[in-house]
């Protein structure tokens, strides 16, 4: 008899405080990771944060992050920038290369497991930035 494989329970969002987003972002990281749970790290703009090495912020966020990759087991990790974000202004072509970079950050920090970055708009959709 051969082990269920059952799908991953949680993974982990690293995203804006913004409330407009948090529903389509939940919905596409739980389709996307395969999981039941979406552990929350909220932080105003903390992509941006972390891009730039703002280490309050960072470790706060890592600190977090840690957390739900421990008591949790998340199996991924995803950085979330949005369309009108009231801490850090712009549009996704500014946002992009930031958001990038947080991942590249977080990916040196967390390296046995996925990382990616999303851009939500807010009419729900979700577009994968990498």
């Amino acid at each position: 008899m051969s082990a269920e494989i059952k799908p991953n329970t949680f993974c982990t969002a690293v995203t804006c405080m913004d409330g407009r987003i948090q529903d389509s972002v939940t919905a596409y990281l739980r389709e996307y990771f395969h999981t039941q749970w979406v552990d929350i790290v909220s932080e105003a703009g903390p992509v941006s944060s972390i891009a730039i090495g703002n280490q309050r912020i960072s470790k706060a966020v890592v600190k977090r992050v840690q957390l739900s990759l421990d008591a949790h087991g998340s199996c991924g990790i995803a950085l979330v920038a949005h369309e009108d974000c009231a801490a850090i202004p712009g549009d996704l072509a500014q946002k992009k290369p930031i958001a990038l970079e947080a991942q590249r950050r977080l990916r040196l920090l967390f390296p046995t497991i996925d990382v990616i970055a999303i851009w939500a708009n807010l009419d729900g959709t979700i577009i994968f930035l990498g």
